[in-house]
Formats: C-alpha cells, structure tokens, sequence
C-alpha cells in the first residue's frame, strides 16, 4: 500500500487552511498532519509505545475523555466555546475494547488541530469532510506508532500472525491498526481477512485490509477455512491458495501464499503473493523418539 496523498487541487478549503496554516513546509497535507503529530508527542514527553495520552490532552486543553454508552460513533471532539481559545471535552463510546478507544482518542485529538487553523470553519455548522477524517487517522498513527519507533521494532521481523499480534500488543493497537501502519510504512505487503463462522457452517468474510479492500475477493478453497477452525490446538496453518472474483467481463485469480488461524469466534489469515514465514514461537517442545537413541526422529509433547 503506498501512501494516499491528497493534491492541493483535490482538497478541500478546510485542508487547504489547515495545510497553509501548519507551517510545515510541505505541499503534502499527510505530512503536515505526521509533523504535528511528532511535535505534539515530543511536547508532551511521551515515552514508550503505551504511553497515557493524558499529557497531550491537557497541552491541547481537551477535558475527559468522557464515556456514553449512547454515543452513535467511536468518538466525538465537543468544542467548550466558538473559538479555540476555550477548550474542547472529548466523548468515547463506551464499551468499546481498549484498543480501539485508544486509537479513536488519538484521532480525536487531531481533530483540535483543525480547530486551531480553520477555525472559520470548524466553529460553524459544516458537512463532515472525508480528507479531515483520514487526515486525523494519519495524524493518530504518528502519535501512537511514530515512524521510527515503529521502523526500529518492525525491522527484519517476518510477516506472520504472531509477529503482527506482537507488535499490535507493544503499542496498544488493534491488529487492523497495525497492518494498516506496517502497509503504510512499506514494511509489508501482505493482506489481513478476518471471517465469521455463521451458523449453517459456513463462513462469512468480517473485513478485510489490504491492497485490494473489495470484498468480492473470495477464497476458491473453503476447505483452508474448515480446515483452520477445527484445528484442535488452534495453530496456525500455511500453505498456498486461490483467491479471486468474478465479474460481468472476467475471472480474476491469484495464486498466493497464506497463515491461518483460529483465535475466538473468528479466523485471521494474512495472505500474500510472497512466501510467509513461519515465526511464531514453538507450541511444542522436541524429545527424543522411544526407538532409541540412534534414532534421528522425534516426537512432540504439548
């Protein structure tokens, strides 16, 4: 996935202001949204990849975060006044895993700096602009997953489930979060499908992140599925599938490698077109074979 930038002549006014106003110098607003970021985490001393966002809540002068049970999104900047200058209280959704609320009070949190220049905009009644909104999701991720933290740790490591469970734990993020980061940053190229099981058996693809985000892309051989969901020890399966779709004008297919795995109520599987490494940590331990000790085989006890 490369990064998705916004030109000056497809954005919008409030981009346009929030870009010109930054006082970054770049023509890329993504990149103006990451400096902001940086800065804002250096000001505040943050340190570490679970670092509380308490400090960069008081330094943008943001009260809460407060939690409603009734919210009808993730999350919610709330302006105290009709400037900048008075504040702003953030509310969450509550019940939401951990994970997710972290990463929707960061991107909250962006929101303020398109408070602070534009605010001839944002303190009137105004649409919801889509650039803002992945503007603040960039912006979130710099705070939460600097790039060169995220470098550092991700560096040499293989594509696999446990590599991506690993670093998605060392930073508080869900496992979309990550792979969207580690895509972004060119670090890999693997996709990530998460299915359901429904009740007459079969399963339901949940979402899927990636290249290709269509969910019209199926996997030809369900029986990978059947196969991972009832594993007994729930490990991890890798082999090589086809995936593809069909369209009113062709069949399209790709054969690529895939990891496999049972974890709750659902399968994650990353696939890629290159071979995935197996690096998850041994489920099993080596013993010698009881056919004796000339003998080079081995069983495996849990």
């Amino acid at each position: 996935m490369t990064r998705k930038r916004t030109s000056l002549d497809q954005a919008t006014e409030l981009v346009r202001l929030f870009l010109a106003r930054s006082q970054v110098q770049t023509d890329d607003p993504s990149e103006a949204v990451r400096v902001l970021a940086r800065k804002l985490r250096a000001d505040s001393n943050l340190v570490g990849p679970k670092a509380p966002l308490d400090p960069v809540l008081r330094l943008r002068d943001i009260d809460g975060p407060e939690f409603d049970k009734g919210l009808s999104c993730d999350g919610c900047l709330v302006p105290k006044g009709d400037a900048y200058a008075n504040g702003f209280r953030v509310l969450l959704r509550a019940g939401v895993l951990e994970t997710r609320t972290r990463f929707t009070l960061a991107h909250e949190i962006c929101h303020s700096f398109f408070y602070e220049l534009a605010s001839e905009i944002k303190f009137q009644e105004h649409y919801t602009d889509d650039q803002e909104e992945r503007l603040c999701n960039i912006g979130a991720a710099e705070l939460l997953m600097p790039t060169d933290d995220i470098c550092r740790d991700a560096n040499r490591k293989s594509e696999s489930l446990f590599t991506l469970s690993s670093l998605a734990a060392l930073y508080a993020v869900s496992l979309d979060v990550m792979i969207t980061r580690l895509r972004t940053l060119r670090h890999w190229s693997c996709d990530l499908s998460v299915w359901r099981r429904l009740t007459s058996g079969e399963f339901a693809l949940d979402r899927k992140l990636g290249r290709i985000n269509d969910a019209a892309w199926q996997w030809r051989d369900s029986s990978v599925l059947d196969r991972a969901w009832s594993e007994p020890k729930r490990r991890p399966l890798y082999g090589r599938t086809f995936v593809g779709f069909t369209d009113s004008q062709k069949d399209y297919s790709a054969l690529v490698y895939y990891e496999v795995q049972r974890r709750g109520d659902a399968l994650f599987a990353l696939w890629s077109r290159r071979k995935l490494a197996k690096a998850a940590p041994p489920l099993f331990r080596k013993q010698p074979s009881r056919s004796g000790p000339a003998s080079s085989s081995s069983t495996y006890v849990a």
